[in-house]
């Protein structure tokens, strides 16, 4: 894993940091750029010091696996999808699983937080958005509209709404008060991997295969 400023086009390799065991699956930058969390094919959250390339913490799950991660806006905690349907919130800190959430009916492919925290949005294989409250786990809302498995989803920079795309070539944004639908429209000719939201809202980037 290289971690790289983007201050030129040409990449200046700042660390490189050797994962000697498994291959790495996912990888966040905490908010404060401080460290960065890997996930590990044997199910392993891997924390590191960004600047050293120290290995920090490692989280190791139990259970079937992690398939995605992301961290809590103020960076005290990391959220993690699972091939076994649940949703799992870690205390970064000390290591340990502090809430499992249950609700999915496949396994759970993308995770991410609203600006403040207080909010969790999933998707996976079962093709239901679902949103949370993340101060008790309780699942307040369902989207559904996606005919295949929804790969990613993001919240927009105002928390407002949220964008999701996946295997059906579709991007849709969602308002987060009703779960209106709106916008849809097919995006590509193969499966979106990946999208982003500009920092002022108005633009979406998509990727894939």
């Amino acid at each position: 894993m290289i971690c790289s400023p983007l201050f030129s086009y040409t990449q200046i390799t700042l660390k490189f940091i050797k994962e000697q065991e498994k291959a790495i699956i996912s990888t966040v930058f905490s908010p404060d750029s401080k460290n960065i969390a890997c996930l590990t094919a044997n199910k392993t959250i891997k924390i590191y010091d960004t600047q050293t390339g120290e290995l920090i913490k490692a989280i190791d799950d139990k259970g079937e696996g992690e398939i995605c991660i992301n961290y809590s806006p103020d960076g005290k905690n990391i959220i993690s999808g699972c091939w076994d349907k649940n949703l799992k919130i870690w205390d970064v800190d000390k290591g340990i699983l502090i809430r499992r959430m249950y609700g999915h009916l496949q396994a759970a492919r993308s995770v991410s937080y609203n600006n403040d925290g207080q909010f969790i949005a999933s998707a996976g294989w079962d093709d239901v958005i679902k949103i949370w409250y993340a101060p008790t786990g309780v699942n307040l809302r369902n989207f559904k509209g996606h005919t295949q498995c929804i790969r990613s989803i993001k919240f927009s920079p105002n928390g407002n709404r949220i964008a999701s795309s996946g295997y059906d070539l579709e991007l849709k944004v969602w308002n987060i008060s009703d779960g209106g639908l709106v916008f849809s429209k097919k995006v590509a000719d193969f499966p979106v991997e990946a999208i982003s939201y500009s920092p002022d809202g108005k633009y979406i980037a998509t990727a894939g295969l």
